[in-house]
């Protein structure tokens, strides 16, 4: 029950813990947002580290690779209803780069919590997607819980294993909009795929409910992974693999390409014109990397690493009849 109580009050969705002995915490003072935003992680990431101290007591029940903390907006609301993530010296950028995928999901038409870039490009600013307008939880699922699969400590593994396909079912499952969630559960997986996010996991999927319906979660956690190699015997390597098979059955956890996408989006998913899908996820990717070319929050290197990444993806998946990135046409 303690380790329970670890988790804190404020973890997304309906659930809270809390040790009876320990008594009602105060409502933490609110934050100025605008003032955040413009001032960003601060000299050596200080400004971030004070609110690490000032608000970890609330309870924030996250969990995931980038550092963040969850704060209140304004003192009057129930609970603290902002994310904040700081990039650290592991991942270089991955604020900026979380913000940019968010940008390219949010233009295809998926659901995206509001998020901000801080002027420094250190933090990213995320609302919560659980919460209503008057402080309401809403019920949140990922698809690891959905699976009934236990996925913490030494069993953490078991969020890579399965397949997309899985996903899908388990979601359908439940959601009410049969028809709709398949479509944007589509538009998901070519997110995924074209984005280069190798860290689309099973609990990086989920369900919101209410007393009434069951819906897919907004997108979250979702980044171009392959801008970061890693260290093993023999020099760096780059991860080009996605977190989960797409299709059970399938030997490999390779990027689709066109082809085999587009079945996906028929046979699984049941979508009538997933070419038109993959097309908008590509003009999405497109515009965003036109707007923000010449970024000063986002570090050259890692924009010229990440839109080299987004136009091989987008190659690899053109239409035969199109040329390709840099081809004449």
């Amino acid at each position: 029950m303690h380790l329970l109580a670890l988790m804190g009050a404020n973890g997304i969705g309906r659930l809270a813990y809390l040790r009876p002995e320990a008594g009602v915490t105060p409502a933490p003072a609110g934050l100025d947002r605008t003032r955040l935003l413009r001032e960003g992680a601060g000299r050596d990431g200080q400004t971030f580290l004070q609110l690490v101290e000032a608000y970890l007591a609330t309870g924030s029940g996250l969990s995931g690779v980038q550092t963040q903390i969850v704060v209140p907006e304004r003192a009057t609301f129930p609970i603290p209803n902002l994310i904040v993530k700081c990039s650290g010296d592991d991942y270089p950028g991955l604020s900026a780069n979380e913000f940019l995928c968010l940008e390219v999901a949010q233009r295809i038409g998926l659901s995206v919590p509001r998020h901000e870039l801080s002027d420094d490009g250190a933090l990213l600013v995320i609302d919560r997607f659980d919460l209503v307008e008057d402080g309401t939880r809403l019920g949140f699922e990922d698809v690891a819980a959905l699976m009934d699969l236990r996925v913490g400590g030494a069993l953490s593994n078991r969020k890579y294993r399965g397949s997309y396909e899985d996903v899908f079912a388990a979601i359908t499952l439940f959601a009410d909009d049969k028809a709709a969630t398949a479509r944007e559960f589509f538009a998901y997986v070519a997110l995924t795929v074209l984005l280069r996010n190798g860290d689309g996991h099973l609990k990086n999927f989920g369900v919101l409910y209410d007393d009434t319906r069951v819906w897919l979660a907004p997108v979250y956690d979702v980044v171009t992974t392959t801008v970061y190699p890693y260290d093993r015997a023999g020099g760096a390597v780059t991860d080009r693999t996605m977190a989960l098979k797409l299709r059970k059955g399938r030997h490999t956890r390779a990027y689709p390409l066109r082809d085999e996408l587009l079945a996906f989006g028929r046979e699984v998913c049941g979508v009538q014109a997933p070419e038109q899908v993959i097309e908008a996820v590509c003009s999405a990717m497109s515009e965003v990397m036109h707007q923000h070319r010449s970024d000063e929050r986002i570090a050259p290197q890692l924009r010229d690493k990440l839109f080299s990444e987004w136009a091989g993806s987008m190659d690899c998946n053109a239409e035969p009849s199109q040329p390709r990135m840099g081809e004449a046409r």
